[in-house]
Order: structure tokens, then C-alpha cells, then sequence
């Protein structure tokens, strides 16, 4: 069973790093957004060639380039077109 408390938790932890912050949800006052701070914005792009490796290592054997380069292209949008920079080229 998942544990409800457990996002609010994870939440609270990035938010005590400053990684986050919580905005009023302007649609629904009993919830609230949260939204990446520059500082987690910064420590992300730090970690996205580390994990986007990773992606690479254990993806890349069952996907085809254009399937990486689908996922490659998702990850742009959310770090920006600059970030993460052109796509490592096919090993095998």
C-alpha cells in the first residue's frame, strides 16, 4: 500500500534544501504547486548527463536511436535546449 504522506514528505525534504518551493495552486486553495528553485533547476542540469549515462547504459540496448532520441528530446524540454546539448552517438 503507498503511503499518502510520503510525497508531502519527499516535498518537505527538497523544500529544506531549498531544490523547491510551494505556490497557492490558484485553481484549488486545498492543494498547492510545486515548482523547481533556480538552485534545483541548477543541482538538476548538474545531474542530468549522470543520469541521462545511466538511460544510456540500460536503455540503449533495447531502444532504437530514434526511440533515445525521443526520450533525449523530452529531457531538452524540461532542462532547456542548451543543457543538455546534442545527443551521444550510437554505440554498437
Amino acid at each position: 500500500m503507498h503511503d499518502q504522506r510520503e510525497p508531502s514528505r519527499l516535498v518537505a525534504e527538497l523544500e529544506s534544501h531549498g531544490l523547491v518551493q510551494r505556490e497557492s495552486n490558484p485553481d484549488d486553495g486545498r492543494s498547492a504547486l510545486v515548482a523547481l528553485t533556480d538552485l534545483g533547476r541548477k543541482r538538476f542540469r548538474e545531474a542530468a548527463p549522470i543520469y541521462l549515462d545511466g538511460i544510456d547504459r540500460r536503455l540503449g540496448a533495447h531502444l532504437d536511436a530514434e526511440e533515445l532520441e525521443v526520450l533525449a528530446s523530452a529531457l531538452r524540454k524540461v532542462l532547456g535546449p542548451t543543457d543538455l546539448g546534442a545527443p551521444s552517438p550510437r554505440r554498437g
